[in-house]
């Protein structure tokens, strides 16, 4: 029987350890769970709907679901195999009521609705802990980070959090654009005026979080293809230091690519199509920059590392 910790993870699902659970048993007991967490926080769920549809810097909670339920499908093995290889822990109850009492104070004597809505992930780690225990709490951890970020952000916070991101953004924006040949471009407050051939636009960017709408998507997307699959150490630590610099980049590029469209075409100030186009060319790049960061820190550690006649370093996520 194939080992349950340590070392490279094995081709082979182990059979049923000593003292675990059954993945069916666990499954009934986290769909069980979760259907009462889902039925006390309805109210809170619902909200989180309407904020994605309806709030731009939380668009990606609409994603969220679809990335989390094809995780789930890509590294099932690896999901069996935690649940072949742990217990109950009763660690989980305890962050259960945990997140419990965090609701309640968060709802009285304070009101805090950004920690109530966060103490949903919390009772989500305690009921896998609870039902599979530390191996599937880990393994679940890539989910439990979705899951953070379909949280919406309050109007407020999120402009105090994203007021630096979004004043160098627009800022690097106009700078690109006033390069361009004959064009002369200004920014005056959080627009973008330009001027060419004597004729006078605006880059009518149209969010209220224009600096940065679409980094907690770009960051959605690169904690999928990170955990999608075994990664190296390299892999890992080459995310770990790019992931922000990459979302930044794809976002400038993003809005320079908008400026130039409304530049050069000139389209209806109100038109959606340069809004959309940029937003999924962006989410795209991010992406693409991810894989080719990741490819590039396990290549560097491979090469580094492996020595002659064995192999390189093996994935460890």
């Amino acid at each position: 029987m194939a080992a349950c910790a340590g070392g490279e993870a094995p081709t082979v699902i182990p059979d049923h350890a000593a003292g675990s659970t059954a993945p069916g048993t666990v499954l009934v007991r986290v769909l069980l769970l979760g259907a009462v967490l889902m039925l006390l926080f309805r109210e809170y769920l619902w909200f989180i709907v309407e904020s994605a549809v309806t709030q731009p810097q939380n668009a990606q909670a609409i994603a969220v679901p679809l990335l989390m339920g094809l995780l789930v499908w890509l590294r099932k093995a690896d999901f069996i195999r935690a649940v072949r290889c742990g217990r109950s822990s009763p660690a989980g109850i305890v962050l259960i009521v945990a997140g419990i009492m965090a609701f309640a104070v968060a709802t009285w004597p304070f009101n805090y609705l950004q920690i109530r809505l966060l103490t949903i992930v919390v009772i989500s780690a305690g009921i896998l802990l609870a039902a599979g225990g530390w191996p599937l709490l880990r393994r679940a951890v890539p989910l439990l980070l979705l899951l953070g970020l379909a949280i919406p952000i309050g109007t407020r916070y999120y402009a105090r959090v994203i007021i630096v991101p979004e004043t160098l953004t627009l800022h690097a924006t106009t700078m690109l654009l006033d390069l361009l040949p004959g064009v002369s471009a200004t920014l005056e407050g959080l627009d973008i005026f330009f001027e060419r051939g004597g004729r006078h636009g605006v880059v009518a960017l149209g969010e209220p979080s224009r600096g940065a709408s679409l980094l907690l998507a770009g960051l959605a997307v690169q904690i999928f293809l990170v955990a999608s699959r075994p990664r190296g150490v390299g892999a890992i630590v080459a995310f770990l230091l790019c992931f922000g610099p990459i979302l930044l980049l794809s976002n400038l590029l993003r809005f320079a690519a908008w400026g130039v469209w409304s530049v050069t075409l000139e389209p209806d100030p109100w038109a959606e199509a340069p809004r959309l186009v940029t937003g999924a060319a962006s989410i795209v790049l991010t992406a693409l920059l991810t894989a080719l960061v990741m490819a590039i820190g396990d290549a560097l550690v491979v090469k580094e590392d492996a020595a002659p006649g064995t192999g390189g370093a093996g994935g460890t996520a």
